[in-house]
């Protein structure tokens, strides 16, 4: 029922986005098309090297598009014009947008020498209601996903040459995820570390970490969460000196949960961010070098109280959708105190519903094993999330590509040359235009 409804809802907004696809004139400025769109607002316009034109926009959406009685919110969209008949490429953030943007937001754009969209997810960042509260009823992915639909069938009345959307981790999830709901939105998927996480607490990742690497470095990264526990006094101590130093407060977990929770986290996060084996303190190292190791790797910040309001949308959304991994306990369990039953639901929002839908992402899954084409996965090789990645079947004509030695956040130009050339052949064919090689 709940696919014949979605699917339902996809066939009348295409209908709607029909009915308005009249061409508009093309003397028509970039400007003045968006002035001429009532569900625009040019918050400010500014100057971004190698663009003609850049704006910061507000698009109202709907908080339900199937049901616009539930009323509305401004959603933040930046636009940056190179030309009317160049290609157009979206970036679904997946969280709040950024700005000056990142290395990463531009580097397609460069590649393309095209106008670029960047899209923040629905209530996250400015993405919110007037009333500035996050209304979770409507914080699902196929609402997100029905967002960047409306973005792209806007903007394709302007720019109607070649399409192609990407995002990073959470915002490649994004884009796979509108791929499926909107098949014919763009032409072409880029995704950078996009995990696709059967489970709340998927076991791809724990068999990554428990295998991952030489068994010397994953024994000196067990053995220092092991360390750093045992001397737990001395590092509350200071934590609560680092709280006051920085102005976090940490009601929510305490210092005993924020430092457990941390400590758990080391083994994902020290991967994940690239640091190295001979790094890691070892047993007689100085108790400020285990403790800055663990803000250097884990941080504090995200385990603050600020650090779980700013991450709540995405822990709801990752509870009740996406999935997420877990925290092994059992090497450490003689030691745990505060976190002994650690999972994520401690950082999700509370006073919420919270119930978990694995349907939603094996959906997602299965369809780009059946119709995933057009699609090129990017991710590091000793990124964690890479264990979770897609592996394209034989039924599409999608390619997955891993930098060795890379981790999260892994650029095109940090590929090899061969894969960097069939990235570049890949996109010129799919694309039907030549692409710069950077």
């Amino acid at each position: 029922m709940k696919t014949l409804l979605i699917f339902a809802m996809t066939f009348m907004l295409a209908a709607c986005d029909n009915k308005q696809s009249a061409e508009p004139s093309p003397e028509l400025s970039i400007k003045d098309f968006i002035q001429q769109h009532q569900e625009l607002e040019i918050v400010s316009a500014f100057e971004v090297e190698g663009f003609k034109e850049a704006f910061e926009l507000r698009m109202t959406q709907p908080l339900d598009h199937r049901d616009a009685k539930a009323g509305s919110f401004e959603q933040r969209v930046h636009l940056l014009h190179r030309d009317r008949d160049a290609p157009t490429y979206i970036w679904m953030s997946g969280y709040d947008t950024h700005w000056p943007i990142r290395s990463n937001v531009k580097e397609l754009a460069n590649i393309l020498n095209s106008n670029l969209v960047i899209v923040e997810y629905r209530f996250y960042g400015t993405s919110l209601p007037e009333s500035g509260k996050v209304p979770w009823l409507y914080l699902d992915n196929t609402q997100g996903a029905t967002d960047h639909h409306k973005v792209i069938a806007l903007f394709k009345r302007y720019y109607s040459k070649q399409w192609l959307s990407a995002g990073f981790s959470k915002g490649g999830e994004s884009a796979l995820i509108h791929r499926s709901l909107f098949p014919t939105d763009v032409d072409v998927v880029v995704t950078y570390d996009a995990p696709i996480i059967h489970g709340r607490e998927n076991t791809k990742t724990d068999a990554f970490l428990y295998s991952h690497g030489s068994k010397a470095c994953r024994t000196r990264l067990f053995d220092y969460q092991r360390i750093a526990l045992e001397n737990r006094q001395a590092m509350l101590e200071r934590i609560e000196q680092y709280g006051k130093d920085n102005g976090l407060t940490f009601e929510r977990l305490g210092f005993g949960g924020a430092l457990e929770y941390a400590v758990l986290e080391h083994t994902f996060t020290f991967w994940q961010r690239g640091h190295q084996c001979e790094d890691v303190p070892v047993r007689g190292d100085s108790v400020d070098n285990i403790f800055k190791h663990l803000v250097d790797t884990s941080g504090l910040e995200f385990y603050s109280d600020k650090g779980i309001h700013d991450t709540r949308q995405s822990y709801y959304q990752h509870m009740r959708e996406l999935g997420y991994y877990g925290f092994p306990t059992e090497r450490l369990s003689d030691v745990l105190i505060d976190a002994k039953d650690a999972n994520n639901e401690h950082l999700a929002p509370k006073g919420v519903d919270l119930t978990y839908n694995p349907q939603f992402m094996q959906n997602v899954h299965n369809w780009l094993n059946k119709n995933g084409n057009n699609i090129i996965y990017l991710y590091g090789e000793n990124d964690t999330w890479a264990a979770s990645g897609v592996v394209p079947t034989a039924n599409t004509n999608a390619l997955r590509f891993d930098k060795k030695d890379g981790y999260h956040w892994s650029h095109i130009k940090d590929f090899s040359d061969e894969q960097k050339q069939r990235i570049y052949n890949t996109l010129e064919q799919w694309l039907g235009i030549a692409v710069n090689r950077i």
